[in-house]
């Protein structure tokens, strides 16, 4: 069995409706060795037949981090990784990176900003929803030297959380 999505290369996270089963989320990476304007968050209401492409930063990022909200599952929180691989090196960052946030079920999503984040461009993004809590929040940031840019070996991670849904964010690592 295929999901489709042939074009879109690495998929990072496949996330289905806790109450419906033919909701399902695709985080794709991408190809990630260049340009590629099938990477983001795909949505399906028909278990996967069909595809719609909910959320494109720009051809240089992918998706890097997906999760909904198991209290409220219109709740659904992303990551994003500007991100170019080559043999030797890895370009992890830029102005693509950040959080976006859903309150309809992944059908439209609005970018993050907050000035208890870092300051942008930064590198991978994670992101996670407290299972016992939907108002909890974290996402785990890429931020090593200058936080763009920096090869695999100088890349650091920070721990970013919000207690209020993503309104607001404060470094707790």
């Amino acid at each position: 069995t295929t999901l489709g999505l042939v074009d879109t290369g690495r998929l990072r996270t496949v996330v289905v409706h806790p109450a419906n089963e033919n909701i399902v989320l695709v985080c794709a990476l991408g190809r990630a060795t260049g340009p590629q304007r099938e990477r983001g968050v795909y949505r399906s209401e028909d278990g996967g037949k069909t595809w719609q492409h909910t959320l494109f930063v720009d051809q240089n990022t992918g998706c890097s981090g997906l999760q909904l909200s198991l209290q409220n599952p219109n709740v659904v929180i992303a990551g994003t990784w500007e991100i170019e691989l080559k043999t030797h090196v890895l370009y992890s960052g830029g102005m693509g990176s950040g959080i976006y946030l859903s309150s309809d079920n992944g059908k439209t999503f609005a970018k993050v900003t907050h000035p208890g984040l870092p300051k942008a461009p930064y590198g991978k993004t994670d992101v996670a929803i407290a299972p016992s809590n939907g108002n909890r929040m974290y996402a785990l940031i890429q931020t090593g030297r200058d936080g763009v840019k920096a090869l695999k070996s100088e890349a650091q991670g920070s721990l970013w959380r919000s207690d209020d849904a993503g309104k607001t964010w404060a470094n707790v690592s």
